[in-house]
């Protein structure tokens, strides 16, 4: 399932690649764009997806819940496969839509993988209440950006 997702997300990006393939002073610049892609698609982003879910079972964990690695998995691989028609939508919107109208549209498709990601692990760790999962989910996420955009 990791790997369909990679794929679909390869596919959504292909108008931000060619437009980035633009701007390199390469033989081939479409084809090393799209390889390097294609390679981080297929190779890196499984990886990072399997990292993810064992992040989010111990974050789980230390939250009092005790669902196994393999549910926390496939909530996790679930939750992609179902934002992934809206990840093509935002590939395609990328490629006619000004920048800010692509930001948007990002946002919608990330808010929409995060709710759907609160339902399954609400739903594997017992918790009652799915908007409460994604409340601490969007923190960590703006915690994220902070630590980045301050250690950068």
């Amino acid at each position: 399932m990791p790997f369909v997702i990679g794929i679909a997300s390869f596919v959504g990006g292909i108008p931000e690649a060619l437009r980035a393939a633009a701007s390199l002073a390469e033989e081939d610049p479409v084809a090393a764009v799209l390889s390097a892609r294609l390679f981080g698609a297929v190779f890196v982003l499984p990886l990072v997806l399997y990292a993810l879910a064992g992040l989010v079972h111990l974050g789980l964990r230390v939250f009092g819940a005790r669902p196994k690695i393999r549910e926390t998995r496939i909530a996790l691989f679930w939750s992609l496969l179902l934002s992934t028609p809206l990840m093509l939508l935002a590939g395609l919107g990328s490629a006619v839509l000004p920048e800010i109208g692509q930001t948007a549209l990002s946002l919608i498709v990330f808010s929409a993988f995060l709710a759907i990601f609160s339902a399954a692990i609400a739903e594997i760790a017992g918790f009652q209440r799915a908007w409460r999962v994604f409340s601490v989910l969007i923190c960590g996420v703006c915690l994220c950006i902070a630590i980045f955009v301050t250690l950068s």
